[in-house]
This record gives C-alpha cells, sequence and structure tokens, in this order.
C-alpha cells in the first residue's frame, strides 16, 4: 500500500461540504475532551463553509447539557433505518443481525458512518480526534493509513467520499457478507483494509480509480501503540509541538486506549484517568478548543502532582481568552438543529 501525500489538496475536487460525527455512546456526554474534537473541526470548517453535523440518540440532552455545541454545529436525532434504506445495510439491519454483537453500538456506528458518507458524500471523523488543519477537509476519494504491527492498515476513523461512490458501496456489501460482531475492529478497520487490499492492490477494480490513501503522519502522527505515551509526554521534548503544527491535519488520540498505564516525568504511572497539563495532547487541547478550554480544566491531572512534572500549571493558565459562552471568531453559516431528509 503506498500513501500518497498530496502538498495541496485543495486543488483537487471538493467532496460535498458535508463533516459527519456520531455519538455511539451517551457516556461520552461525561468527557468534555470529545466536544473538544467537535470544537476544532467546526472551527475550522465553517470558515470554508462546510456543514459540520453530529448524530445522536438525544440531541435535546446534549442542547441542554453542552449549550456551546449550539452555535458551532449541527446536531440531529440518529434515525437509522433511515439512513440504512436503500444500501446493501437495509436488510442487515432490518434482520436484527447487529443485535449479535459484544459491542452493539460501535458497530452500528461503523454501518452508519459508511451510509451518511455513500449517501450524502463528505468526511467522517472520529469524536477522539482533534482537527489541526482545514486541510482534511479538502481531500476527495481518501481513507487513511495506519500503522499495525508488521505492516500498514487503514483506519476507518477519517475517510471522505464523494456522494455514491463506489468503493463505498463495496464496504457496505463486504461489513453484510463478513459481519462479525465479537471481534473488535473487524468491522471498522479489518473491514476497510481487507476491502483495500482485494479491490485495489491486488485487481486495480474500477471502484477504487482515484482512491487515495493518505499517509499516517497527516492524520494519525501518533498511532493506537505508541500514541498514549507520546501524547501524555512534555510537549517541548524533541520539538514534537512545532512538528505536528507543520505536518499534521489531524490528531487521532483514541479514547479506547489513551488512559492506560504510562510512563511520565520517569515514573510509571498506572491507570491514567486525567490529562497530564504538560502533555503534547493537552497543548493540542487548549490550542484548537479554547472554547472548551475551561470545561476541560477539570479534567487535567493536578499540576502539583510530580508524577507530571515540575511547571505544571503554566499549560493550565495558556495566553488564551476563555470563552465562557458564546462562541467568539467563527465565521459560516449559523447551523441549526433538525433532521437528515432521508
Amino acid at each position: 500500500m503506498t500513501a500518497v501525500d498530496r502538498k495541496h489538496p485543495g486543488d483537487s475536487l471538493k467532496v460535498q461540504h458535508n463533516v459527519f460525527f456520531i455519538m455511539a455512546h451517551q457516556d461520552i456526554m461525561t468527557k468534555p475532551a470529545y466536544l473538544c474534537g467537535l470544537e476544532s473541526a467546526a472551527r475550522l470548517a465553517l470558515q470554508s463553509n462546510y456543514r459540520v453535523t453530529l448524530f445522536a440518540t438525544d440531541p435535546t440532552r446534549i442542547y441542554n447539557e453542552w449549550p456551546l455545541a449550539a452555535p458551532l454545529i449541527n446536531i440531529c436525532k440518529v434515525e437509522l433505518e433511515g439512513v440504512y434504506a436503500s444500501t446493501p445495510l437495509e436488510d442487515w439491519f432490518q434482520s436484527g443481525a447487529y443485535r449479535n454483537s459484544t459491542w452493539v453500538d460501535q458497530n452500528l456506528s461503523n454501518a452508519l458512518r459508511l451510509a451518511l458518507v455513500y449517501k450524502y458524500g463528505g468526511t467522517y471523523l472520529d469524536l477522539d480526534t482533534i482537527t489541526m488543519s482545514g486541510e482534511i477537509f479538502s481531500e476527495r476519494n481518501t481513507m487513511g493509513e495506519v500503522f499495525e504491527p508488521e505492516e500498514n492498515g487503514i483506519n476507518n476513523h477519517f475517510f471522505s467520499f464523494e456522494q455514491h461512490h463506489p468503493l463505498v458501496h463495496r464496504l457496505m456489501e463486504a461489513f453484510v457478507q463478513r459481519f462479525d460482531g465479537y471481534t473488535w475492529a473487524h468491522n471498522g478497520p479489518k473491514l476497510f483494509k481487507s476491502v483495500y487490499d482485494r479491490l485495489c492492490k491486488a485487481s486495480n477494480d474500477a471502484a477504487c480509480r482515484g482512491v487515495v490513501i493518505v499517509p499516517r503522519h497527516r492524520h494519525t502522527p501518533y498511532d493506537v501503540y505508541t500514541g498514549p505515551q507520546a501524547l501524555c509526554t512534555d510537549w517541548m521534548i524533541n520539538d514534537a509541538w512545532e512538528r505536528l503544527m507543520a505536518e499534521s491535519w489531524l490528531v487521532h488520540w483514541s479514547n479506547s486506549v489513551f488512559h492506560k498505564d504510562l510512563v511520565l516525568n520517569g515514573q510509571e504511572v498506572f491507570n491514567v484517568e486525567c490529562y497530564p497539563p504538560r502533555s503534547l495532547l493537552v497543548k493540542i487541547m487548549v490550542h484548537h478548543c479554547p472554547v472548551m478550554n475551561a470545561r476541560l480544566i477539570p479534567e487535567f491531572c493536578d499540576p502539583n502532582d510530580p508524577r507530571f512534572g515540575p511547571d505544571a500549571q503554566d499549560l493550565i493558565t495558556p495566553p488564551l481568552t476563555r470563552v465562557t459562552a458564546g462562541v467568539s471568531g467563527i465565521a459560516g453559516p449559523t447551523p441549526t438543529r433538525g433532521k437528515f431528509k432521508f
């Protein structure tokens, strides 16, 4: 698999101006870091007249608990039957096969993102991503390369396709044919890798024409195996911040593996449940999510905890104006709550 790095992605034809997020679990409501993902994308997408939409089972609760989200994004109620209609996923959903799963919500999300991008065209992003550059939205017909042990893979935390793209249709067909609800990543990254290898590498199928694999330093500079350690390291070490700002459009911080045992400031730290205040991840959040900055501070680790290094308080009080109500400096259309017409 060869990743192609477009130096000027804006020169290519743009996909439909949609950016999709999916809230697969209601417990996400308790984690402001996810709203950082929404804010960072919306601040950049709206400047380019893109529409950012979050699909959730309970939009009213989000508006009540996250009032700062209202000026940034559309929040739509998930109507799975309508989204899956007239796609290869329709019979799969109506049969109830999705219930044969350890992670029902996750697998419904894997299917939903395919259906949304196929039916409407646009860019899908996971909530545990932080958008660093609006260039991520200018790509067309792309999937993201990621590192896997002994080989390169393709993840489904980011992909962007034109409406009714044949490769997305083939992905939905394969999703149904090989569905396995009891193996983690089988219906997500492993599906993308399998279909791409079979159609695009082995046979050069017509569905693959013009499809580009984006190199991982653009969208996943830290993989799920080394990322938590790297993102919890002091942001000043090895010019990590400068390299990210220069090279990366998106950071996938992988919530499913982030809060694990780490080595911080030379000491082993078990079951980290907060964000080390001088860490690279917090630096990214503070820089790209100024509206959510105040909400995120309670999730930062105690700056006086010696495990997290000296002068941790410096990063918690950055030279940024914190906004506690409303949105500042965001141009673009005013989003409204509502429904997609399926």
